[in-house]
């Protein structure tokens, strides 16, 4: 009896299939990442069409209602600052503060430019909030501007889907960051970056004359035990070097969603492409 040979046609083929499989796991995160930053657009254009259609009246009565609300903060008698990763804060639903500044679920737009990222900005710091986009934390400024105001804008950091704050931590002093809301977009200048613990919120709150904004996410990357903290303190630019700044290309949004997967991506490619030509030639008989 004739022992059967391996069809060696075949070989190639189920080669190709299992490592295309194991090419597309590897590349889950990149490709969820870029669906969430599809999201986030959209987002970003419902806030800034329904701005740019809302009657200027309503807009400055919001707006006053906002100015109201972070004067209230200075007489304490708003609800007080807490860590936006505690279980405490971790509630569903929307503060009723948000409706101040709120138009389609969001609150603002924040653009920084150093990581090339552009997120939406949503009221509060609910999980459902914090696994799509940037919150505001309740009991801090509303991010429009004025003296004696500091508003604490939060998000993950080191999530496979959505990257969001990952790259926070390559932020340096002097760097700018942009906030558009019913105020109109402001320019924030980063005056310090430090490491807190948890429980640090003094770190947080107002300062006399100033008009401040921190940004803040957990660190040390993956472990999560402290809060990494990047403050930034209100500047004014010329328009022409702001509207400069504030415009991403698509291409730097695609190279920092990119970040830690470039090189895995080439190898596959390459090692993709390399089967795929043995099996074009078995197909040929070469």
């Amino acid at each position: 009896m004739e022992n059967k040979k391996p069809n060696k046609t075949i070989t190639p083929y189920i080669m190709f299939v299992f490592f295309t499989i194991g090419f597309l796991i590897m590349i889950y995160p990149l490709i969820s990442r870029t669906y969430y930053d599809y999201r986030g657009n959209e987002a970003i254009d419902d806030f800034q069409e329904e701005l740019a259609d809302m009657p200027t009246v309503d807009l400055q009565e919001k707006l006053q209602l906002a100015y109201a609300y972070n004067n209230a903060l200075l007489s304490g008698d708003e609800r007080p600052l807490g860590d936006p990763f505690s279980e405490e804060e971790k509630e569903e639903g929307v503060a009723d503060y948000a409706h101040l500044l709120e138009m389609n679920e969001k609150i603002g737009v924040l653009t920084i430019p150093r990581i090339n990222t552009i997120f939406p900005v949503y009221a509060g710091v609910s999980e459902k909030v914090l696994q799509k986009g940037v919150g505001h934390m309740e009991g801090s400024s509303l991010p429009i501007g004025g003296l004696n105001t500091h508003s604490v804008l939060t998000a993950h950091r080191g999530l496979p889907e959505n990257k969001l704050f990952t790259d926070l931590d390559k932020m340096q002093l002097d760097d700018l960051f942009f906030i558009e809301t019913i105020a109109g977009q402001l320019a924030y200048k980063v005056i310090e970056i430090q490491v807190i613990e948890p429980t640090a919120i003094e770190e947080l709150s107002i300062q006399q004359n100033k008009d401040l904004v921190t940004l803040l996410t957990c660190t040390p990357y993956m472990i999560n035990s402290h809060r990494l903290i990047v403050l930034g303190e209100r500047t004014k630019l010329p328009v022409k070097e702001q509207e400069k700044l504030t415009e991403i290309s698509w291409w730097n949004r695609l190279l920092s969603l990119l970040s830690g997967y470039i090189w895995i991506v080439l190898v596959m490619l390459v090692m993709l492409l390399f089967i795929g030509r043995r099996i074009w030639k078995k197909i040929r008989g070469e």
